[in-house]
């Protein structure tokens, strides 16, 4: 069975953008992983990513997509319990540096939420929101995002140990 590829509002592509980069952080980790490199090296790459990038990427779609939800809204439940987890598992990866199976929670956390923003929340939000509301998102977001890991230097996920 083959999917159709979803057709991106322009208010939503920056988000979608940002969700590419987190998927790649969520395949570096493993890649690193895979490597056997150790746990502090992948963990110290995280934060700076949570810090420079992930953090921000959350609190604006908490900010300005979430707060068009109502309430009583399940998507709304669904992600705002998604980022409680996600910022809990980076504040544990901070104080347990060396431990492998929050990592791993962490990308497989990070990921499934990403897909269920990108397959169910969004298409969510294409079909309910106004045209002016997207058009106010479009303004605000319409800048490509910038790959914050350009300049980090430890590529533990290029090479071996």
């Amino acid at each position: 069975m083959t999917t159709k590829p979803i057709k991106r509002s322009k208010a939503l592509v920056r988000f979608s953008q940002e969700h590419h980069y987190n998927l790649l952080l969520i395949w570096q980790i493993k890649e690193g992983l895979r490597n056997s490199i150790k746990a502090e090296r992948i963990s110290d790459f995280v934060l700076f990513f949570f810090d420079q990038e992930l953090e921000g990427h959350l609190n604006n779609e908490e900010e300005d997509l979430f707060n068009k939800l109502s309430p009583d809204n399940e998507l709304l439940e669904r992600v705002l319990d998604d980022h409680k987890k996600i910022k809990g598992l980076v504040a544990k990866i901070r104080h347990d540096r060396s431990n492998i199976q929050l990592l791993l929670e962490f990308a497989e956390n990070l990921e499934k939420h990403i897909r269920f923003e990108e397959r169910i929340l969004f298409n969510y939000f294409q079909d309910k929101f106004s045209e002016v509301e997207m058009s106010e998102l479009a303004a605000k977001y319409g800048e490509k995002p910038t790959d914050v890991t350009a300049n980090w230097e430890d590529k533990f996920w290029i090479t071996k140990k």
